[in-house]
């Protein structure tokens, strides 16, 4: 059995996670599409080298910033990780916020389709000339998996038109005609809060980031050569603070950017999760995960 940790960003799975992990025996594979890149701490949110000591973490510090880390890849990572975690007898906690990233860890899902170089160039082109008409085409296509991406990234977009100029179709079909993998059976809890309560803990999150090193963190990989176009580099948190080193925005305008982009992310999560197969729980009431874990303990 799995158990998974899911849920909007500022719920507090860490947190949770790393006491489950301590109750239960456990181990935490995180399902994070920016922590598992080295050096994208801050904004990312990553667990702390205090919880890290705490209990046990996979597939955190795991790629190079430089490479491409797919979803592809993250699947047969996670796959091996929690099939050698179960086979020790420990319970593997799969903990984090990337609805895709943990649907391929919990169901599997095939490798995308193989992109052929005259497209990919073709996505290229009208990505660098004309975003708001890519971002266009893909909510036609697809407004279903539009709604659930971040259209401000220009990496999930173009993947988006790539599979679909390959396959003449939209993305969410191609991922939901494709074979699943069979893996063990999962119980997962989508951590949720009232809106206000989220907004509020969100704000408090970007703020804590910033007084803790965001902004020198985001100039750091810049000075070391991390490209301002890597994919990590592309996400929330980090794009706003690269435009800041651009003169692109004031800190402030960039600090504002990241709550509000942060907000809107919470509730694509929120959308995504709405469509698999979780149980949801209210923060406050998050006791209940351990009790229904300690159940199927007592089941077996």
């Amino acid at each position: 059995m799995i158990i998974a940790l899911l849920g909007p960003t500022a719920t507090g799975k860490t947190a949770l996670s790393i006491e489950i992990a301590n109750e239960f025996f456990g181990e935490i594979v995180s399902c994070d599409s920016v922590a598992v890149y080295k050096g994208f701490d801050i904004g990312s949110a990553k667990p702390t080298k205090e919880e890290r000591e705490r209990a046990i973490f996979h597939l955190v510090d795991f790629a190079d910033p430089r490479d491409t880390y797919n979803v592809g890849e993250f699947q047969r990572d996670s796959h091996r990780i929690i099939d050698d975690i179960l086979k020790r007898g420990k319970l593997p906690i799969l903990s984090g916020g990337s609805g895709l990233y943990a649907q391929a860890a919990l169901e599997g899902i095939d490798e995308v389709p193989s992109i052929p170089p005259d497209i990919r160039e073709r996505v290229t082109g009208l990505i660098e000339n004309d975003y708001e008409g890519a971002v266009k085409i893909f909510l036609e296509i697809d407004p279903k998996r539009a709604a659930q991406t971040d259209l401000k990234n220009p990496r999930r977009v173009a993947k988006a038109l790539e599979i679909y100029y390959t396959t003449g179709k939209a993305p969410s079909v191609v991922y939901e005609e494709s074979e699943r993998v069979k893996r063990p059976p999962y119980m997962a809890f989508c951590l949720t809060a009232k809106r206000e309560i989220l907004v509020e803990r969100i704000n408090k999150r970007v703020d804590m980031m910033v007084k803790v090193g965001l902004f020198e963190e985001v100039e750091s990989l810049l000075k070391e050569g991390v490209s301002m176009d890597c994919q990590p580099m592309t996400s929330i948190g980090y794009r706003e603070c690269a435009l800041f080193f651009q003169g692109l925005l004031t800190k402030e305008e960039a600090i504002e950017k990241i709550k509000v982009s942060t907000r809107q992310f919470a509730k694509r999560q929120r959308t995504w999760f709405r469509a698999q197969n979780v149980i949801w729980v209210d923060i406050k009431d998050k006791d209940i995960i351990k009790e229904k874990i300690k159940v199927l303990g007592e089941m077996k």
